[in-house]
């Protein structure tokens, strides 16, 4: 799943559920979950470097960064909580990204690759269709928020 989708569940979570020691572990808990619904990205273990080669992604790409700064000015006054979920829930991506430019392209092995491992799994179907899916969640979600807040 995209940033936004994972960000809007993560902010969506601390709007129903008030209290942050709860709220912050779901948010986390909620990228999981979302990964492991089909979505958008090309089969195999390629990683970033097949979908680089997409142009789709780069369309895909460009709605989410778009989709991504109306989310930030959704919730840029809202509670701290709120902001700090959406953090939270993109953490595990944030990992890949690390993974794929400090290891993946010089050819190293990074630590914590059973969490990788782990991680990648959980990503069962992903597909170039997978992005009616993804955009579903971003709508669903923003629209969420915005009634939420």
């Amino acid at each position: 799943m995209t940033a936004t989708s994972h960000a809007a569940a993560g902010a969506a979570i601390a709007l129903i559920v008030k209290e942050p020691l709860i709220a912050l572990p779901l948010a986390l808990i909620s990228h999981f979950v979302m990964d492991a619904l089909p979505h958008f990205g090309y089969p195999g273990h390629g990683g970033f470097g097949e979908a680089l080669k997409h142009r789709l992604t780069y369309i895909f790409i460009s709605i989410d960064i778009v989709a991504f700064i109306f989310f930030v000015t959704l919730i840029t006054e809202l509670p701290w909580v709120v902001i700090f979920a959406a953090l939270v829930a993109i953490v595990p991506d944030i990992i890949w990204v690390i993974y794929y430019f400090g290891y993946e392209r010089r050819g190293l092995t990074p630590p914590g690759k059973n969490f990788l491992n782990f991680h990648s799994r959980l990503q069962w179907c992903e597909r170039p269709w997978g992005i009616w899916i993804e955009v579903g969640a971003i709508v669903s979600l923003l629209y969420l928020v915005i009634i939420l807040r």
